[in-house]
């Protein structure tokens, strides 16, 4: 049985696996992709950055061991033998989650219990520390007899930056929009635009990635409950990443919207999350909007058919903007399937697929020619 707490695996959407990578590659951390997220290894350092700084994981997990179990009382002891005392103090609440695929441990229900039971007697003479508030989420996976345990990092989902309390109609997830932007290139070297914003997740997430502003900086996570949570390193890490950050914004970031709301919506959010000033939102129809004098990027989460019945129109006007006014900009596009591009009347192809708000979605991304 392996029981070291080495590994750690962050997830993202099916699909953005690559990015991931590269994004952990950036932060120093070497990371291996598998099926929705990457394995790195778990050290302090590591945790801490992914945290800090990583904009396109949802949640990361701490993996404490791996064994074979057919039966209750196997499960039972092979949770016994993991190192709980690292991860869980011995009063705190468990939530445990359970998925079983081909495997004769199959009620969920009682998984959980003797899982349940099995973390208590781990931890019956474990020291009586002071216990967090919230529980411990803990993740058993159990695949053709083989039962994976991992333990909860992160708390809320990391894509909770904090600063988003205003949506819209199916908003796009701040990790996704990260992504977006990281699969395109975009680092903060060029204007960017955002014809449909929307409450104006792309745009806030883009002022804070110019301004090197850490995403998790304003929060708490799981692990700084954690008996063995080294609270001084960490304390020097959020101290360094606040040091890298910058006020100042070198490229013009424009947001437009014909819905009045969405634009409160947008501005609401910019202001929580300290970049107002520094971008520019407008209630403008895609069809008036006016291009900044230097090229950047366009990036676009139109309206789809399950969303807004006169989406097809809205398709129309957005590549009819794009082919008067934006001549020479680079464009990225999500779109639920591959067929409105001719809407939009732009050469583009699709560079990823992925589910947002429980649909596939396509990123297609191009450049407006004449």
């Amino acid at each position: 049985m392996k029981t070291r707490a080495d590994l750690a695996f962050a997830v993202i959407q099916p699909g953005l696996e690559a990015v991931l990578v590269d994004e952990l590659g950036s932060l120093g951390i070497s990371a291996r992709p598998t099926e929705g997220g990457a394995l790195f290894e778990a050290t302090p350092g590591a945790l801490h950055a992914v945290h800090l700084h990583g904009r396109t994981p949802t949640r990361v997990w701490v993996r404490l061991g791996s064994f074979s179990a057919t039966h209750l009382d196997a499960l039972a002891k092979g949770v016994q033998r993991l190192p709980w005392r690292r991860f869980v103090h011995r009063r705190q609440d468990l939530a445990i989650r359970v998925s079983t695929h081909h495997s004769r441990l199959r009620f969920r229900d009682r998984i959980s219990k003797k899982v349940r039971h099995a973390v208590r007697d781990a931890l019956r003479s474990a020291p009586a520390r002071r216990s967090p508030p919230h529980a411990a989420l803990v993740l058993v996976r159990v695949v053709n007899d083989r039962v994976e345990i991992s333990v909860d990092a992160s708390g809320d989902a990391l894509y909770r930056r904090g600063w988003r309390t205003e949506v819209g109609d199916a908003p796009l997830r701040e990790n996704l929009a990260a992504a977006v932007l990281r699969l395109v290139g975009w680092r903060g070297h060029e204007p960017l635009v955002d014809p449909m914003c929307g409450s104006g997740t792309f745009c806030v997430e883009a002022a804070t990635v110019c301004q090197a502003r850490p995403p998790g900086i304003r929060r708490s996570f799981a692990f700084e409950s954690w008996p063995e949570h080294d609270a001084a390193a960490f304390s020097k890490a959020k101290a360094k990443a606040r040091r890298l950050a910058s006020s100042e914004l070198d490229v013009d970031i424009v947001g437009a919207d014909s819905a009045e709301d969405a634009i409160a919506a947008a501005r609401a959010n910019a202001g929580r999350a300290g970049v107002a000033r520094h971008v520019q939102f407008a209630r403008t129809d895609v069809r008036d909007l006016v291009a900044p004098p230097t090229p950047g990027l366009v990036v676009a989460n139109p309206p789809w058919g399950e969303r807004l019945p006169n989406a097809n129109r809205a398709y129309r006007s957005l590549g009819l903007a794009l082919r008067q006014r934006f001549v020479g900009w680079r464009v990225a596009v999500l779109v639920p399937h591959m067929s409105v591009l001719s809407r939009l009347g732009l050469r583009l192809e699709r560079v990823a697929q992925f589910r947002a708000g429980g649909i596939r979605v396509s990123l297609c991304t191009g450049r407006v020619s004449t």
